[in-house]
């Protein structure tokens, strides 16, 4: 998954601890919000769609959920196959970052690349 390129393997496992595994059936749609937070996704297994672009296994999606406030498009994801995925909280992702500052450096490095395209 990009989000993890340039970690070691402990900083790459302390990451994987504030995600949660998902399971959505195809057709279904993805939220954008889960526990009163904006989420990010890496999928695992399987593709959903947002707005024509499919995104697959090792792909994250929402990336920009993980730095931002606010909602920057309101666009539906949808499972276009059975989908495992690894849930991330924006909230979680912060509190991991301030908890740890060396990682938490790499970590927002890798999101700023990951949406500035």
């Amino acid at each position: 998954c990009p989000l993890f390129v340039g970690l070691n393997s402990q900083q790459a496992l302390r990451a994987l601890r504030i995600t949660m595994p998902r399971f959505i059936e195809k057709g279904r749609s993805i939220p954008r919000v889960a526990l009163e937070d904006r989420v990010a996704y890496i999928v695992l297994d399987g593709e959903m769609e947002q707005r024509g672009v499919i995104f697959g296994p090792g792909e994250i999606v929402l990336a920009e959920a993980l730095v931002q406030e606010t909602l920057v498009s309101d666009s539906t994801l949808t499972a276009v196959s059975d989908l495992h995925i690894l849930m991330i909280r924006r909230n979680d992702f912060a509190e991991l970052c301030d908890d740890d500052p060396d990682l938490g450096v790499l970590l927002y490095e890798t999101v700023a690349r990951l949406v500035s395209g």
